[in-house]
C-alpha cells in the first residue's frame, strides 16, 4: 500500500500524465481541424478517459503538496500556486457537470422563458398504458464514430428498449427517393419565425412542426389529432381544425379554406397555419425517406440521425432530425406496441422569470448599410418576485439576473429578432475565479518569497559573483527583442498635399467626440489615420493634411489607397495587391448595394462572437474603417459647430445644424463649412491661402462664442497638441530599446576587458535611461491633465503604466549595478511596443466591439510579454548546447562555470516566463466569459496556450524526476519547448481553424528554413550530448 501511495504521489507519475494530458489537447487540436470540433470533444474533451487524466493530476498534486509539506511557514507562495490549480479544476468540473449555457430567441413584441442548450441530446418518451418513460442523452456525433448504444429506456413492464447509433449525415436535408414496394410519403417546407425547414412524412407518420400537429395517412380515429394529411394515389389532401389560408405562386391569388372541411394541398401554393406557412415540395405514392447533402446556397441545413430501436427480437431503423441550436423536432411512431416519441436537437430549458424583447435596435455606420452596433431593449418580468424591469443588452454589457446572465449574440435577418447568449454557473465560475487570484498571488509571491525557487537561484548567481553569465544573457535579450517594420510605398502627392502650416492651424479647430469629449482636430486626425492606415503619416503627410485633405477634395483622396487590409482574403475579395486598398476599391456597381465586402460583413455580424473567424473579425474591422472613410467624406464625424442652447451642450456637424440657430447665426453656421472647404481645394491649386486662413479664424471665432460653456483652457488644448505631436510614449519605447542595449553592450564590454576605460560611457547611458524614466513620469502627468482621469482606466493607458513601473523597479535596483536599469529598459520597450499595437487602432465609433475589451488588452500584454522570456530561455538554451558542444579539456572549466550560471538564468527565465503565460491565459477566459459567457471552450489558441503552461511547467519540474535531472535535460528542454509557443502563436493561426485562425483552406506550406533550423538544433543537441558525455568520463 505504501509503495502504491508512493507512486501515487511522486514526481514520476508527475512527468507521465502531463505530457498524456498536453499531446491528447494537441492531437485533439488536429481532429478538430479535420474532422470538425464534435469529434474532438466526442473522442477527447469530453471522454471520460480525458477527465480521468485530471482527476489523477489533481489527486497526485493534492499528495504531492501533502508529502512535501508546502503548508509549512516560508511556503507560502508554493502552497498557494499550487492549490490555485485545485481551485480551477474544481471550478471546471462544478462548470462542466451543472453549469448550463444555451440560446435564447426572442421576436419584438415576443416573450420568452425558454433557453435552448448549446449541446444536442437525444431525447425519448416511452407511452406504457397510463405511464410515461422517458430517457436522454446528450450525444456528440463524431465522423470517427462507431455504431453503438446511445441509450436505453425500462418501460412499466420492464422491457428494456435500446437505443443504437447507425449513421449520420451533417448539413443534409430530407429528399423522396422513388422506389418499387416502398409506401407513400411527401416532404413539406415550412417557413415560421424560426426559419425555414424540411419535414418528410413517411407511412402513418406524425411530426410537430412550430407547435402544431401534423398526422399523415392516420387510419384509426381514435388516433386523429390536429392536422389531418391523406395521400390519395397521386393527389395530398388535408383537414384542419380551422381555417387556412392560401396563396397561388402563379397569380399571387389569395383564399380562404374552411375548417374541418378536406381540401387538396397542392405543389405551387403557400397553406398558412397561422403564423406557420407549408408549401408541398415533394410526392410519391412508393418512396423511401433519404438524406442528402444540402447546397451552400439552401442554407446549413440540418444532421440526418439513423437510430436502431430494439426491444427483445424486434427492432426499426428510423431517422431523426436535428442540429444543436435548434429545438428537437419530435417524431412520433409505434413500436413493440407502445407509442414512442423521440426527438433530436437542443433541449429547451424553463426559466422562472421571462423576457420581452421591446425592441431591437440595430446601428448603421451613416450613409451604410454596414452595422456598428446592435442591442436589444427587453422587459423582464417575474411573477414569483412581482417585478417588472426594463434593460438593455449588447456586447460587453449583460443582463444578470437570479444567477442566469444574457449576453446580445446575434439577431434574425430582418432584424425583428434578437438571439442571446444564457449563462448559468456562478459557483464554477466563483471558485475558477477564486484560483485565478490564487495563481496571480501565488506567482507575485513567489518572486519575492526568500524561500522560493526563483528567488534562491538569484541569490546563487549573485553570490558566485558570475555577472559574465548574466550579462551575456541580458545581451541575448536584446539582441533578439527587435521587431521590423513595414513602410508603405509613398505615392504621388502633390496634387494633394497642404501646406503644413494651414494643416496646423486646422489641427487647433476643436470638435466633439461621440463620447461628447471636445477635443483638438489634431486628436481626430491623428486618431483616424492611425485607425484607418495603421500608420502615422502617409505619404510625407501629416495626419492634419491628410483629414483636411479628404474633407476638402473628397473625390481625389476616394482613390488614395490608405486602408488597410491584414488579411489575404480580403485582399482578394477587393482584388488588390499589397495591404491597403482605397475607398473606391470596395465599390462595384454591378453588385447588389454596390458593396464589394457587404455579404461577409452582414454574415459576421450575425455570427456569435466565439464562432468568428479571423476571416470575420478583420471584415469587420476593414468594414469599419471604411465607414470611417465615409463619415469623413460626407462630413457627418465633422461636429464642429456648437449649439448654445442645448442642455446637453451637444455640437452639431454642417448637416445637423441647419434647424438649430436662426438669422445670422444660422446663415453663418449653415455656411462657413461649405465656404471654408472651398476655398482650402482653392488653395491647393492656386496656392493662395488667405481665404482658407480667414474662413477657418471665423469658425474658430464661432465656437469660442457659442461653445464656451465647456471648451477646454486654451493651456489644455495646447497641452493635448503637443501630447499629440511628440507622441511621447512612441519615441520613448525606440529610446529605451537603444539606449538600453547600447548599456548591455557597455557592461559586457566590461566584464570582458578593462573595466575603467567605459566607466564614463556607462554612467551617460545610465543618466540617459534616468532621464527617460523622467520624461515617462512626465508623460504620464501630461495624459492624466489631458483626459481628466489617473492614466490606467484602459488597456493602453495600463500598459504605459505598467512599463513607467518596470522602469521605476529597474532604478530602485540599479543603486549599486547598472544592469536592473538595462534590463528593465529593454523590458519597457516590449511593453510599450504592445501598447503602441493598440495605439494604432484607436476607438472612434460608439460601436463597443468584443475585441476592444480591457481585459483583452491585458491579456495579449501578458502572453506576449511571456513568449519574450520562453525565446529568452530557448536561445540561452542554444548556447549553452553549443558551449557543450565546443568544450575540450583546455576549457572545460570556464565552460562549465558559464554553463552552470546560464543554466540558472534559464530556470529563473521560465518560472517567470511560465508565471505570465499562466495568468496571461487566464486573463483570457475572463475576458471571455464577460464578453459571451464561457471562459473555456477548447478553442484551438485555447488549447495550444494551455499546451504550453504545461509543457514548461514539466520543464520547471524535470529536477525532481529521476533521470531527466541535470544540466543538459533542463537546456534541451528549454530549447525544444519553445516549440510549444512557435505552434501557439504561429501554428494555430496558419494550420488550425478556430476563431484565432487565418486558415482557410489548404494550409500554407511549412518554410524550407523550418527544417534548416530543426536539423541545426538536431546536429548542436546530439554534438553537445556526445561531447558532454566525454567530458564527464575524463573528470571521473
Amino acid at each position: 500500500m505504501k509503495t502504491f501511495v508512493n507512486i501515487l504521489f511522486s514526481f514520476r507519475l508527475m512527468g507521465l500524465v502531463i505530457p498524456i494530458i498536453a499531446i491528447s489537447i494537441a492531437v485533439a487540436t488536429f481532429i478538430e481541424n479535420d474532422f470538425g470540433a464534435e469529434t474532438a470533444r466526442a473522442h477527447i474533451y469530453n471522454a471520460t478517459w480525458f477527465e480521468a487524466l485530471f482527476v489523477l493530476a489533481a489527486i497526485n498534486l493534492s499528495g504531492s503538496m501533502v508529502l512535501n509539506k508546502v503548508y509549512r511557514k516560508g511556503k507560502l507562495s508554493i502552497l498557494l500556486f499550487h492549490l490555485s490549480f485545485l481551485m480551477i479544476l474544481l471550478g471546471a468540473g462544478i462548470t462542466r457537470y451543472f453549469g448550463f449555457t444555451g440560446m435564447m430567441h426572442i421576436r419584438e413584441g415576443d416573450r420568452s422563458s425558454l433557453v435552448l442548450s448549446d449541446e444536442s441530446w437525444i431525447s425519448m418518451q416511452v407511452l406504457d398504458g397510463d405511464k410515461a418513460f422517458r430517457a436522454s442523452k446528450r450525444i456528440y456525433l463524431s465522423e470517427l464514430m462507431k455504431s453503438g448504444r446511445v441509450m436505453t429506456a425500462r418501460t412499466g413492464t420492464k422491457q428494456t428498449i435500446r437505443v443504437d447509433y447507425i449513421d449520420h449525415m451533417s448539413h443534409a436535408r430530407p429528399a423522396l427517393h422513388k422506389i418499387t414496394g416502398g409506401a407513400p410519403a411527401i416532404l413539406l417546407v415550412s417557413s415560421s419565425p424560426e426559419g425555414r425547414d424540411y419535414h418528410p412524412f413517411y407511412k402513418q407518420e406524425s411530426r410537430w412542426i412550430s407547435g402544431q400537429l401534423f398526422q399523415f395517412n392516420q387510419t384509426s380515429a381514435g388516433d386523429m389529432q390536429g392536422i389531418q394529411i391523406h395521400m390519395n394515389g397521386d393527389r395530398v389532401y388535408f383537414t384542419a381544425p380551422y381555417p387556412v389560408g392560401i396563396m397561388h405562386m402563379a397569380d399571387r391569388g389569395q383564399e380562404m379554406l374552411e375548417a374541418h372541411k378536406k381540401h387538396e394541398l397542392k405543389p405551387m401554393a403557400v397553406y398558412s397555419f397561422g403564423s406557420l406557412s407549408i408549401v408541398l415540395s415533394e410526392k410519391e405514392s412508393s418512396a423511401e425517406v433519404l438524406a442528402v447533402k444540402q447546397e451552400d446556397s439552401e442554407g446549413n441545413g440540418k444532421t440526418a440521425l439513423s437510430l436502431r430501436l430494439t426491444a427483445g427480437s424486434n427492432y426499426k431503423d428510423i431517422t431523426l432530425w436535428g442540429a444543436k441550436g435548434l429545438p428537437g423536432q419530435p417524431r412520433q411512431i409505434r413500436f413493440s406496441e407502445r407509442e414512442i416519441l423521440l426527438t433530436f436537437g437542443s433541449i429547451a430549458r424553463s426559466l422562472p422569470f421571462s423576457l420581452e424583447l421591446e425592441d431591437f435596435i440595430l446601428d448603421r455606420y451613416p450613409g451604410s448599410s454596414s452595422p456598428s452596433s446592435f442591442e436589444s431593449s427587453v422587459l423582464l418580468r417575474d411573477d414569483e418576485k412581482n417585478l417588472q424591469s426594463s434593460h438593455r443588452i449588447y456586447m460587453n454589457h449583460i443582463l444578470n439576473y437570479r444567477g442566469y446572465r444574457f449576453y446580445q449574440s446575434s439577431y434574425d435577418t430582418d432584424e425583428k429578432g434578437s438571439v442571446l447568449s444564457v449563462n448559468k454557473d456562478h459557483t464554477g465560475t466563483l471558485i475558477t475565479y477564486i484560483g485565478y487570484f490564487l495563481l496571480s498571488l501565488g506567482i507575485i509571491l513567489s518572486l519575492i518569497n526568500p524561500n522560493s525557487r526563483f528567488r534562491k537561484l538569484n541569490r546563487d548567481i549573485t553570490l558566485s559573483g558570475k555577472k559574465k553569465a548574466v550579462l551575456t544573457l541580458l545581451l541575448t535579450a536584446a539582441l533578439c527583442s527587435g521587431n521590423g517594420t513595414k513602410v508603405l510605398a509613398a505615392e504621388d502627392s502633390q496634387q494633394y498635399e497642404i501646406p503644413a502650416g494651414h494643416a496646423k492651424e486646422f489641427g487647433k479647430l476643436l470638435i466633439q467626440d461621440p463620447q461628447g469629449r471636445i477635443k483638438p482636430m489634431n486628436t481626430l486626425s491623428s486618431e483616424i489615420l492611425r485607425k484607418v492606415s495603421r500608420k502615422t503619416k502617409l505619404n510625407g503627410m501629416g495626419s492634419d493634411q491628410v483629414l483636411l485633405g479628404m474633407l476638402a477634395d473628397p473625390v481625389t483622396w476616394q482613390n488614395v489607397s490608405m486602408i488597410r487590409i491584414s488579411h489575404p482574403g480580403i485582399t482578394e475579395l477587393l482584388g488588390i495587391r499589397g495591404k491597403h486598398a482605397s475607398f473606391m476599391d470596395f465599390v462595384d456597381p454591378e453588385l447588389e448595394g454596390g458593396y464589394k465586402i457587404l455579404a461577409p460583413v452582414m454574415l459576421a455580424h450575425r455570427l456569435k462572437p466565439a464562432e468568428r473567424s479571423k476571416f470575420d473579425t478583420e471584415i469587420l474591422r476593414v468594414d469599419e474603417r471604411n465607414n470611417i472613410c465615409y463619415m469623413v467624406y460626407d462630413w457627418t464625424i465633422l461636429r464642429i459647430l456648437p449649439d448654445s442652447n442645448d442642455e446637453d451642450q451637444a455640437w452639431h456637424n454642417p448637416s445637423t445644424i441647419k434647424n438649430v440657430y436662426s438669422g445670422t447665426d444660422s446663415l453663418f453656421a449653415v455656411n462657413i463649412t461649405q465656404l471654408y472647404f472651398e476655398s482650402v481645394k482653392e488653395g491647393m491649386s492656386s496656392g493662395d491661402w488667405s481665404k482658407a486662413d480667414e474662413y477657418l479664424g471665423y469658425i474658430k471665432v464661432f465656437q469660442n462664442r457659442m461653445g464656451s460653456k465647456i471648451l477646454p483652457s486654451t493651456l489644455k488644448q495646447k497641452a493635448e497638441i503637443l501630447y499629440n505631436r511628440v507622441s511621447i510614449f512612441d519615441r520613448l519605447a525606440r529610446f529605451y530599446l537603444a539606449i538600453g542595449m547600447s548599456l548591455l553592450i557597455i557592461l559586457l564590454v566590461q566584464i570582458l576587458g578593462k573595466k575603467e576605460r567605459l566607466k564614463k560611457l556607462r554612467k551617460i547611458m545610465v543618466i540617459h535611461l534616468l532621464a527617460g524614466f523622467g520624461v515617462h513620469s512626465v508623460g504620464l502627468i501630461l495624459r492624466w491633465y489631458i483626459s481628466g482621469h489617473a492614466p490606467w482606466s484602459n488597456g493602453y493607458e495600463a500598459l504605459i503604466y505598467i512599463s513607467w513601473a518596470s522602469m521605476l523597479a529597474g532604478v530602485l535596483f540599479s543603486r549599486r549595478i547598472a544592469a536592473p536599469l538595462a534590463v528593465t529598459a529593454v523590458l519597457s520597450w516590449m511593453i510599450l511596443h504592445t501598447a503602441h499595437l493598440s495605439w494604432m487602432d484607436p476607438q472612434l465609433t460608439n460601436l463597443v466591439p468584443v475585441l476592444k475589451s480591457y481585459w483583452l488588452t491585458i491579456h495579449v500584454a501578458v502572453i506576449a510579454s511571456s513568449y519574450g522570456f520562453m525565446g529568452l530561455a530557448a536561445l540561452l538554451g542554444f548556447l549553452n548546447l553549443l558551449l557543450m558542444g565546443l568544450q575540450n579539456r583546455g576549457n572545460r572549466n570556464k565552460v562549465e562555470t558559464s554553463v552552470e550560471s546560464l543554466t540558472a538564468i534559464i530556470e529563473m527565465t521560465i518560472i517567470a516566463g511560465l508565471g505570465l503565460l499562466t495568468i496571461g491565459t487566464f486573463l483570457g477566459g475572463v475576458w471571455a466569459n464577460e464578453s459571451w459567457g464561457r471562459y473555456w471552450a477548447w478553442d484551438p489558441k485555447e488549447s495550444w496556450a494551455l499546451i504550453t503552461i504545461l509543457v514548461y511547467a514539466f520543464i520547471s519540474h524535470m529536477r525532481f524526476i529521476p533521470g531527466m535531472k541535470g544540466i543538459y535535460p533542463l537546456n534541451l528542454a528549454a530549447v525544444l519547448g519553445f516549440s510549444s509557443v512557435i505552434m501557439t502563436y504561429f501554428g494555430v493561426n496558419y494550420y488550425l481553424s478556430g476563431m484565432h485562425s487565418y486558415a482557410a483552406g489548404d494550409p500554407v506550406p511549412v518554410p524550407d528554413f523550418v527544417y534548416w533550423t530543426l536539423g541545426i538544433i538536431a546536429l548542436v543537441s546530439i554534438t553537445a550530448w556526445i561531447r558532454n558525455k566525454r567530458m564527464e568520463r575524463i573528470a571521473e
